[in-house]
């Protein structure tokens, strides 16, 4: 991003926050770290705060069609654990890069916030070797597909039926 855009894309962001602030009387801070945004919104409610976000992005992507925004959505209880959640959110960007998520909340990202606070990926590797590895070696020595169904329970938020139906099996397959 140039330097005349940067300009723009941050006096666009200040405009949206005072309308916000305004329209909801919360009170919204923004700033810049390392080419991050941070918006702080102090006092808003969750309906007011998705409409901003929506808005944010809807405006941003309107104006700055030639760039690509990614906005991560934490929760902060306290003014004294600002620090806390913008490195909880940090690692959700590269989340956000990579299934090109236009927005994403941190409440909403599941198994991600557990991830996300990892730091060290040998943990994440060894953990990974015991369980999951295990299976997909199971797997290619058995010739079966147990990490797909599993895959797919997990996306399918633990519904059995919607399982067996993408599979084309009996539900009791699924649960044996």
């Amino acid at each position: 991003v140039h330097e005349n855009d940067q300009h723009m894309f941050l006096r666009s962001v200040k405009m949206c926050c005072e309308r916000t602030a305004e329209e909801t009387e919360s009170i919204i801070v923004a700033f810049l770290y390392n080419r991050i945004v941070t918006i702080i919104a102090v006092n808003a409610n969750d309906e007011h705060l998705e409409k901003f976000v929506k808005s944010l992005n809807n405006n941003l992507n309107v104006r700055f069609y030639n760039c690509k925004s990614y906005i991560c959505v934490g929760r902060n209880e306290s003014i004294y654990h600002l620090s806390i959640n913008f490195k909880r959110l940090l690692p959700l960007m590269n989340v956000a890069l990579k299934n090109e998520n236009d927005i994403l909340y941190y409440d909403k990202m599941g198994m991600y916030k557990i991830l996300s606070e990892v730091s060290d990926m040998s943990i994440l590797k060894d953990m990974y070797n015991e369980t999951v590895g295990r299976l997909v070696q199971y797997d290619k020595e058995n010739n079966t597909d147990l990490t797909d169904y599993i895959k797919n329970y997990i996306l399918c938020d633990g519904n059995v039926q919607t399982v067996a139906n993408n599979f084309f099996v009996h539900r009791n397959t699924v649960n044996n």
